[in-house]
């Protein structure tokens, strides 16, 4: 490859000339730049969706299993939108806690369409999921 046929110039040259070039003429706004100590540091802002900022309750909930709930009975709930990609059962039985807004619950309180976490155990020979521990409405945020 020549550039105005001076000579030869091999691809990894001119690809850097064009970015160069490119980085040159582009406007200062385009350019990304670092944010404030303060941004940083300030509290998160808690107006966000039912379950608040994901940035600060996400790492409460590791290990919990994410759905939607599609069916409910008394010994079971089925989550839909889970990371399986299919309709999940998961069976509840009388040690299984209900947390809604980050006070006691009851089975009767979750809805169809409810977002919930669930913490399970999961049987090894024939792979049933109980759960623990059903999450659901305005989760609490961690304490840093």
């Amino acid at each position: 490859m020549t550039i105005f046929g001076r000579g030869q110039i091999n691809d990894v040259a001119f690809v850097s000339i064009v970015i160069l070039i490119l980085a040159a003429l582009s406007p200062p706004s385009a350019i990304p730049t670092v944010r404030a100590a303060s941004q940083l540091t300030k509290d998160p802002d808690q107006t966000h969706g039912r379950f608040g900022d994901r940035t600060t309750v996400a790492p409460n909930l590791q290990g919990y299993l994410y759905g939607v709930v599609k069916g409910k009975s008394a010994d079971s709930i089925t989550l839909d939108k889970t990371k399986f990609g299919v309709d999940k059962e998961i069976k509840l039985d009388k040690k299984t806690k209900f947390v809604r807004d980050g006070k006691s619950s009851r089975l009767s309180e979750i809805q169809i369409g409810d977002p919930v976490y669930v913490a399970a155990k999961t049987d090894k020979k024939t792979g049933d999921m109980t759960a623990k521990k059903i999450l659901s409405g305005i989760l609490q945020a961690p304490a840093h």
